[in-house]
């Protein structure tokens, strides 16, 4: 129904947040507009925002419909569509992308983190890892894997950062007290990298992968050898 021209930044993928609205049943509401039809109509409006190859609900808490999905993944923000799922026959918009600095960073759209921003760095690998988790229990292992890979990703970001930053401080406690808030940064990133390998060698194992398991728990004790978890792995 239309096009809009092929912008990288406007095409979804996975983990991104999306947004979309539009009609899916038996009724022709001819084009999409700002004002909804009559809500009064059989089919109700989709509208709603869930994060692609992740939720399975909008945040409405509607579940989504595996073939909408694969229509979005198709899609460019702004496009509207006319689709076919089943017998049902509608229209939709992928109204959105939506974004901010935690996102841009699990999703991977080259915002990298700024130099010495562990803390937003932390958060994304956090949210990462609490996906894999969620895949991992309910047996979803190669889900759960891509999570923890996309984790251990973030964490190796370090935006460029060298760690001597702290040397543009004018004074020496300021320096001090600038170096000491990198190590720190430095170190949670650290912690939650080597929680989410051997999460993931969890999940190597029950899939079968001896070997990259294996992998994963040495290079986890080679930071820390009391990691009880990778020494019994």
């Amino acid at each position: 129904v239309k096009r809009p021209p092929i912008q990288a930044w406007r095409e979804p993928r996975a983990l991104d947040r999306v947004v979309v609205r539009g009609f899916l049943g038996n009724v022709d509401y001819g084009p999409l507009s700002e004002d909804w039809p009559d809500p009064s109509l059989t089919a109700p409006p989709i509208k709603g925002q869930w994060r692609l190859d992740e939720d399975t609900e909008n945040g409405e808490g509607r579940p989504i419909s595996a073939g909408l999905e694969e229509c979005v993944k198709t899609m460019r923000v702004g496009e509207v569509c006319e689709v076919v799922i089943g017998e049902d026959r509608g229209t939709i918009e992928l109204a959105q992308l939506l974004e901010d600095p935690d996102q841009a960073l699990i999703s991977h759209r080259g915002a990298w983190a700024e130099p010495g921003d562990a803390e937003r760095r932390s958060k994304a690998v956090d949210a990462l890892r609490a996906m894999g988790n969620t895949h991992l229990k309910k047996g979803d292992l190669q889900k759960a894997i891509r999570r923890y890979d996309r984790a251990l990703e973030v964490a190796d970001d370090g935006g460029g950062d060298d760690g001597d930053n702290y040397l543009m401080e004018e004074s020496e406690d300021a320096q001090q007290a600038s170096k000491a808030a990198y190590e720190a940064g430095k170190e949670a990133v650290k912690r939650r990298s080597l929680a989410a390998r051997a999460n993931r060698a969890l999940a190597h194992l029950k899939n079968g992968d001896a070997l990259q398991a294996k992998l994963d728990c040495e290079a986890v004790l080679e930071e820390d050898e009391s990691h009880v978890k990778c020494k019994f792995r």
